[in-house]
């Protein structure tokens, strides 16, 4: 049976076998997938660099969050998300900016409640793709054609919901959907309700 790891979050993660069965090949192939992930993983680090105008760093170094918040994920499952989330909410933010949703003619300022509407609307577009299925029938998206309405409705909805935390500050989401996860682990079936 695999390792089991324990991540502060209160996610378990099982690895690698202890009885020593595995053939060589197998281990070759997975050693060779995870190169791949880590080239992967510089890879990217490097496109978001570059599309952000940010100065490389060095691998393994590409937290953004302040040394409080690293000291208390560490370097587990919490970490890589929370370091994929800030890197990704940096982009989708910029996105935004880009195409004028934070800007306004008139000099105002971005009305937190338009932008939760904003995002209320993609679940609502979610929720008509739903309506849409009949049953395995599972419309295709107009936009990204080989993908199915509701899970790209759903990505529209995350997309706005990442923007909202960057643009408003609400930069600890990350942490605090950690947080949220492990509390939830210990509630009782359906959170005590009857659905």
């Amino acid at each position: 049976m695999g390792r089991r790891r324990n991540y502060p979050c209160g996610l378990v993660h099982r690895e690698g076998t202890e009885d020593g069965n595995a053939s060589t090949e197998a281990k070759a192939q997975t050693e060779a997938e995870a190169e791949a992930k880590k080239n992967h993983a510089y890879e990217t680090a490097d496109f978001l660099n570059t599309f952000l105008g940010l100065q490389p760093v060095a691998p393994g170094n590409l937290s953004l969050r302040d040394k409080k918040m690293e000291s208390k994920t560490g370097n587990t499952i919490e970490s890589r998300f929370i370091d994929s989330w800030e890197a990704v909410a940096k982009i989708v933010h910029k996105m935004a900016v880009d195409h004028d949703f934070w800007s306004f003619p008139d000099g105002q300022e971005r009305n937190k409640g338009e932008a939760i509407a904003l995002i209320h609307s993609e679940l609502s577009e979610m929720l008509e793709a739903v309506r849409d299925e009949e049953g395995t029938y599972r419309p295709m998206d107009k936009h990204l054609a080989h993908r199915e309405s509701v899970t790209v409705e759903l990505a529209d909805a995350v997309i706005r919901i990442i923007d909202f935390a960057e643009g408003f500050g609400y930069k600890d989401l990350p942490i605090v959907i950690m947080e949220k996860i492990r509390y939830n682990s210990n509630r009782p079936k359906r959170h005590g309700k009857r659905f």
